[in-house]
């Protein structure tokens, strides 16, 4: 059998339209995914990537990629909907299966194409999906227009299978009335154990972690002016904030604005995936803060390493976790009940201990290997 997952976008840009500079794909989600896929199906998969996304060096992994030269840049694209007509030649007369990313892509309907136009083998198409609302460029006109004519009169019929990443992307997929049988259970990215996991032994350090790019939509104002609340509290606890972005100077001049400048850390520096975990190992809590987010790794990343959760409704995966339990969820926009959270978070040892338990079991629900045979019994059958 063979299998093509194409997935053509790898980074999200920092600010505006720009793709971030791209050093290796190695750590890259959709390929660490589509190795482990490999090695569960014992099949060669090949992965195609628009070349917008390919690294300034090669580099030597196990899975095939094809990086796709784009088309039409200003108009389509890369950082949102790159057109690479390329894909449809492929494509056709040469897969098995096919595995989308995402319903709303140009890459979705050169595979549907490919499918009509294959005499050799007729594909079949599955599409993974995240987005969990209408994409709001243009005021969501074109992604509304999509979802109601394109993909009902012409898609639908050529796709087999939905596999929402979460529930709300479920929720979407029902909302746009596709056929509730060609949907199934989500099955999310998850989280690779090889990198991140729970170590009894690490030592917890006075410090809340919160791993956000510093663009607006990740509520950075939000998490300093809640943090200048806690700070009053307890002025020996610090924030570290891990991510890279054109906001670091705004977000800077507003912790010296609140006073919480000395307990304030940006770190900027791309982390590795062991310096990462060590950091979510060793946080009291993690914190997401963002304003719109879809199926973050942070969030799963933390969760894996025990490391308890606070996470705004702002970011999709919040449906996915219960109130209170394995996470701790609050309004978006809401700093007054995110510096509650946090100051229980520091205070009550007992809650704390409860949380490490809970998040412990839900990792279980996103460590890749076990999303992975899911995938493979999905795209089998």
């Amino acid at each position: 059998m063979k299998i093509a997952f194409v997935n053509l976008i790898t980074r999200t840009p920092l600010g505006g339209l720009q793709i971030p500079k791209i050093v290796s794909n190695k750590e890259s989600m959709i390929v660490r995914f589509t190795n482990n896929l490999n090695m569960c199906l014992s099949e060669k998969i090949d992965l195609f990537i628009a070349d917008a996304y390919k690294p300034i060096s090669s580099e030597n992994l196990k899975i095939n990629i094809f990086y796709l030269p784009t088309r039409f840049k200003t108009i389509f694209l890369p950082t949102l909907i790159p057109f690479t007509p390329n894909l449809f030649l492929k494509l056709r007369n040469n897969y098995d299966v096919c595995i989308c990313s995402e319903i709303f892509q140009l890459g979705t309907i050169l595979a549907v194409l490919a499918k009509i136009f294959s005499f050799k083998k007729k594909m079949k198409i599955i599409v993974w999906q995240e987005m969990a609302a209408h994409q709001r460029m243009f005021k969501k006109i074109p992604s509304i227009f999509f979802h109601k004519f394109i993909l009902k009169v012409f898609l639908d019929k050529f796709i087999s299978l939905y596999i929402p990443r979460g529930t709300r992307a479920k929720n979407f997929l029902i909302s746009q009335k596709i056929n509730q049988n060609k949907i199934t259970n989500p099955i999310s990215h998850g989280v690779d154990q090889a990198y991140f996991y729970y170590d009894p032994h690490a030592k917890k350090e006075n410090y809340i972690f919160s791993p956000s790019r510093l663009v607006s939509s990740k509520g950075i104002n939000m998490m300093l002016n809640a943090f200048a609340i806690v700070h009053k509290r307890n002025n020996r606890i610090n924030l570290v904030i891990q991510g890279e972005g054109p906001g670091l100077n705004e977000y800077e001049r507003l912790a010296k604005k609140l006073n919480i400048e000395k307990n304030v850390f940006f770190c900027t520096l791309r982390a590795t995936h062991d310096e990462m975990r060590v950091k979510y190992q060793k946080a009291l809590a993690t914190v997401i803060c963002s304003t719109s987010d879809l199926m973050i790794f942070s969030a799963m990343e933390s969760v894996a390493c025990g490391t308890p959760l606070i996470v705004s409704k702002g970011a999709d995966i919040y449906a996915e976790f219960e109130n209170g339990k394995d996470a701790l969820i609050f309004e978006k926009n809401d700093h007054i009940q995110l510096a509650s959270f946090i100051t229980q978070i520091i205070e009550d040892e007992s809650l704390r201990a409860m949380m490490v338990k809970n998040t412990l079991e839900k990792a279980r629900f996103f460590q890749q290997d076990h999303l992975v045979k899911k995938f493979k019994d999905i795209i089998l059958q």
